[in-house]
C-alpha cells in the first residue's frame, strides 16, 4: 500500500537535506522513505520557493496551499458572478440559459430564483411587465 505524507512532513524531510547537511541517502535511511520521493519533494520545494507549483502536485508550503485555495475560491466567485450577470436575461426570456460550470447545477425555476434573490420579474423586465398588464 502506498504511503502518504503530510506537507509538513515533506518540508521537514527537505530541511534535513537543505539546512542540516544530511545527504539524500542519509535522510532517507533516517526517515525510512525512498530516495526518489525525497528528491521529488526537494524539487517541489525549490519550485515553490521560486513561486510556482509543479503540474500534478499538491502544494507543500503553506503559502502555496493558501494560493491554491484562493485560486479555487476566485474560480467559484467568477462562476457565481457570471450567473448573476445572466440572471436578468434568464428571468425575462425563457430561452436564455445560465452557465453550468463544473459542480454547478441550476435546479430552480424562475419563480424560485426570484424568491432566492428577492427579485421580481417586473422590476427586472419592465417591458415584460407592461405587456402582461395589457
Amino acid at each position: 500500500m502506498r504511503r502518504t505524507f503530510s506537507p509538513d512532513y515533506k518540508v521537514a524531510a527537505v530541511k534535513l537535506v537543505a539546512e542540516q547537511g544530511y545527504s539524500v541517502a542519509q535522510a532517507c535511511s533516517e526517515l525510512g522513505i525512498g530516495e526518489t520521493a525525497l528528491r521529488r519533494w526537494i524539487k517541489q520545494v525549490q519550485a515553490e520557493k521560486q513561486g510556482y507549483v509543479l503540474p500534478g502536485t499538491k502544494p507543500v508550503s503553506p503559502e502555496q496551499q493558501r494560493i491554491r485555495e484562493l485560486e479555487q475560491r476566485i474560480k467559484i466567485l467568477e462562476e457565481d458572478k457570471e450567473i448573476l450577470k445572466r440572471l436578468p436575461r434568464f428571468l425575462c426570456h425563457s430561452s436564455a440559459t445560465l452557465p453550468s460550470g463544473k459542480g454547478i447545477k441550476i435546479v430552480w425555476n424562475k419563480t424560485g430564483l426570484c424568491a432566492i434573490f428577492a427579485f421580481r420579474t417586473n422590476l427586472l423586465c419592465p417591458e415584460k411587465a407592461a405587456g402582461e398588464a395589457q
